[in-house]
């Protein structure tokens, strides 16, 4: 990817007006370059996934992916990969210049005020905070004090009664800067004048605004008279909205002199449309108790007129209803660079998308019986049903019946469009229904036409309804993967209604449905529970309310509960364990996340950092959701990798690659899996075979024969040699360590833990090396070292030679002082194991070495 600009911006300001604004997390952007020097901006949080397409961008479908399309909420951008040049994703650091002075919190504590250029430092700022004239300072913070950051050079320092005053002149942002970025978003709201006013904050330009808003209704109806009393009539009633959001999106980048601008409107428009195309059928009769008319001599034939009295009404309705909703969004865009080397293409830019959302057509049918009475006041001729002007008000009682009749009956299973918008459907009810309207007739013939417009308001006296009630839809994690679905039902129904469940994956795949035992009937809420089991972690499944019309129709319901397990796996530490054995660690983050069916972890090694080149392994999950694995057989002195997965059926979720390197294991060393490594030979010793010296405890020099250690008491030891009457408990890596002080380097003594490790953890074989008698130890690695029996020696005089093997320790043997511990094995299967000896007598070290990195 060409380096062009960076794609996360650090600090927000306009360059236009010194407007610094501190970077927000959803002002974070993505560029595309085009190959023609355009560029596109889009905001993180904008987008909502980015996939290849075989669609253009005239919405045709092609055989192979044509375009890239950038989904934001409900609309879709689409941009053809072959103009496409690259796409940057890089957060950059804002570069100060050598001598601009950050005015940082420390320097802002100081100062009292800020008007314009010029700073107000407090009387007792200390010296060496205080500016001096040709300072150029700087602060992208915004806050009370710099409410819009600052930049400026200081020409003029003086002092008042009160404080310093610092007068600052207006500099370039090259003056201080070598780096800085800035990216402003903002909605546009409209003047009086009609001309788009830019509103500007000083946060991330998040507040919403209210669009752009045009909706209105029409309706036409036509009808026929088949009697005096009844009517046949259809029409179409057209709801719509159009409205419009502008956005503006300002970038401004400045790199060592380069600049770069793009400033972008985005005209986010939507045009709604609702038809209604309905039949009906009315039967009606007025009494008109009270009548009065007055002629209007002005006009011939014609009458103004008041009319009043009972009525009883008699409606049936069939509609079919369709929307559609188009969603356009127009950009322009200008941009200007002065890169030398960037071929920008300058100048205004558009481009338009377009999606389109349209509801499945429903046929609705309902009936109604209305009881009450009316007052009618008009104007017309003096045979006022030929043709009137009129305005009336009816109240009564209302009986109604309506029903969703049609096949968004069929459609509704998998889908709580119908169910989210029958609120007032499917129902049976009483209500006192009130209210006036307007409108104007003509009747010639049989044939009525005409138009009224008007509302009811209805006070239910009581309902019976179809579509029960649902409420707190949610989802309760038992154990591993399973749990239980459960909500509350409510409503008076007008027959009882099956009840149950439906889960849907992300693609609107049935993943779970079953029905109760129970049927509900109301009106009184009442709880139902199903179990279900997660399939998958990290998978969004979403769980409906579910129900059957008139015990055939299957109708999703709302509200519903978002379920899923969030489980990724998370690389730890390591620990070595030896030249060829390692530890790793890794651990689930999710608190929700237990033992799983069909979940398996583990990890993958390799001395390759890609994880199809690595090997796997599984491992069992502990209960805080933590796992290990011991990988032995390595290489010593070698770089291996190592990352954590989570299996489920099979998909995988990896997480971070980490790596360790196996310590080096020197020439003379052994590595036996345990915590240290094991030298071929004794010290003193030029082969695995040969015997080496015999030295008294805690004698570096190996030059000490001396068995005259003890006072006449025959307990009380009086010698400085072998440590001395006072020994210290661990000679290990002290300058009282002959491995220490004869080979250097990390070898020590082995400490009677370590010789208790090699004892337990490895077998032991009596063997011969190079005619040599000795123990052949064998570690799990199948790793050995040969320690040859050469017995030991008491002052001058060796004993046991060929016959037993002794070997010292570091750990002094605290209750018995004239002691430490050794290692003492003889020529038998069975026969080693550790004792304590007298620190005099002269015996075989056999040298360790700590595991290091």
């Amino acid at each position: 990817m060409r380096n062009r600009l960076f794609a996360i911006i650090m600090i927000i300001f306009s360059p236009l007006n010194l407007l610094f604004l501190s970077a927000q997390e959803e002002n974070k952007v993505m560029y595309i370059h085009s190959k023609g020097g355009n560029l596109d901006v889009i905001f993180y949080s904008q987008v909502d996934s980015i996939v290849y397409s075989k669609m253009d961008t005239d919405s045709v479908m092609h055989e192979v992916v044509c375009t890239q399309e950038i989904w934001s909420g409900d609309s879709v951008l689409r941009i053809p990969l072959s103009q496409i040049d690259s796409i940057s994703f890089q957060t950059p650091s804002t570069i100060y210049k050598k001598d601009a002075v950050i005015l940082t919190s420390e320097y802002q504590y100081w100062i009292s005020r800020c008007d314009s250029l010029t700073l107000f430092f407090r009387k007792d700022t200390p010296s060496g905070l205080l500016s001096q004239t040709g300072d150029k300072l700087v602060t992208t913070d915004m806050n009370d004090l710099f409410p819009i950051g600052f930049i400026g050079m200081v020409k003029n320092i003086h002092q008042n009664e009160d404080e310093f005053v610092v007068e600052c002149s207006q500099i370039q942002y090259t003056d201080v800067f070598d780096r800085y970025y800035c990216v402003v978003e903002g909605q546009c709201e409209p003047t009086k004048d009609g001309k788009l006013k830019i509103r500007k904050e000083r946060t991330s330009f998040s507040a919403p605004l209210e669009p752009l808003q045009f909706n209105d209704q029409l309706e036409f109806t036509t009808g026929w008279k088949t009697s005096e009393y009844c009517e046949l009539g259809g029409g179409i009633s057209i709801d719509y909205s159009f409205e419009i959001q502008p956005t503006l999106r300002y970038v401004y980048a400045n790199e060592y002199g380069d600049q770069f601008v793009s400033i972008r409107f985005d005209f986010d428009e939507t045009f709604t449309t609702s038809n209604n195309l309905f039949g009906y059928f009315k039967a009606e009769k007025e009494v008109d108790v009270a009548k009065a008319s007055i002629p209007v001599e002005a006009v011939p034939f014609t009458k103004f007129y008041l009319k009043a009295g009972p009525r009883i009404e008699f409606n049936g309705n069939l509609a079919l209803s369709f929307s559609r909703s188009d969603q356009f969004r127009t950009t322009y865009m200008f941009t200007k660079g002065t890169n030398k080397n960037i071929n920008y293409k300058n100048g205004f830019t558009g481009f338009k998308h377009t999606t389109v959302d349209q509801d499945v057509t429903m046929a609705v049918g309902s009936l109604s019986l209305f009881d009450g009475v009316f007052i009618e006041v008009g104007y017309g001729l003096l045979i006022e049903d030929w043709g009137k002007i009129y305005a009336r008000f009816d109240a009564g009682l209302e009986l109604t019946l309506e029903a969703d009749l049609g096949k968004s009956v069929d459609d509704a299973a998998f889908s709580t469009s119908l169910y989210d918008r029958a609120d007032d459907l499917v129902t049976f009810g009483l209500n006192v229904a009130y209210g006036p309207s307007v409108g104007m007739s003509m009747d010639v013939g049989s044939i009525h036409s005409g138009v009224n417009r008007g509302f009811m308001t209805r006070i239910s006296l009581f309902e019976k309804g179809m579509f029960p009630v649902f409420e707190k839809t949610k989802f309760t994690k038992d154990s591993g993967n399973d749990g239980h679905v459960s909500f509350s039902t409510g409503g008076d129904m007008l027959v009882s209604v099956p009840i149950g469940f439906r889960v849907l994956d992300e693609d609107k795949k049935e993943i779970a449905c079953e029905w109760s035992n129970n049927n509900f009937i109301g009106p009184f809420f009442q709880n139902f529970t199903f179990p279900f089991s997660i399939p998958k972690v990290n998978k969004k499944y979403t769980a409906y309310p579910l129900f059957k019309f008139l015990n055939k129709y299957e109708i999703l319901a709302s509200p519903s509960v978002e379920i899923g397990i969030n489980a990724l796996p998370i690389t730890s530490d390591n620990e070595i364990i030896s030249g060829n054995e390692v530890v790793v660690h890794g651990k689930i983050d999710s608190e929700s996340f237990s033992v799983m069916k069909n979940c398996e972890v583990g990890f993958w090694v390799g001395t390759s950092s890609k994880l199809e080149n690595m090997q796997k392994y599984s491992c069992a999950l502990g209960v805080d959701r933590t796992f290990k694995l011991s990988v032995d057989g390595l290489e010593s002195d070698t770089k291996y990798y190592y990352a954590a997965y989570l299996k489920d059926d099979d998909e995988y979720y990896y997480g971070e690659v980490k790596s360790f390197t196996t310590p080096e294991v020197p020439d003379d060393a052994v590595d036996l899996g345990l915590s240290v490594l094991w030298a071929k030979r004794n010290v003193g010793a030029s082969s695995e075979s040969d015997f080496g010296g015999l030295y008294g405890w805690a004698d570096p020099s190996g030059e000490n024969t001396s068995y005259d250690v003890m006072g006449d008491d025959g307990y009380t030891w009086v010698s400085s040699l072998y440590g001395g009457p006072s020994p210290v408990t661990n000679i290990s890596g002290t300058s009282y360590d002959i491995a220490a002080m004869k080979w250097g380097g990390k070898w020590r003594m082995p400490t009677q833990q370590e010789m208790v490790e090699l004892i337990d953890n490895c077998q032991w074989t009596p063997t011969y090396k190079d005619g040599v008698p000795g123990m052949l130890v064998t570690a799990d690695n199948g790793n050995s070292i040969f320690l040859p029996a050469a017995g030991d020696r008491f002052g001058t005089s060796r004993r046991d030679t060929g016959q037993r093997g002794y070997y010292w320790t570091s750990t002094l043997n605290t209750e018995q002082r004239r002691n430490a511990y050794r290692l003492d094995f003889g020529l038998q299967a069975d026969d080693y194991d550790w004792n304590s000896y007298a620190r005099y007598i002269g015996i075989c070290v056999r040298p360790v070495m700590d595991i290091t990195n």
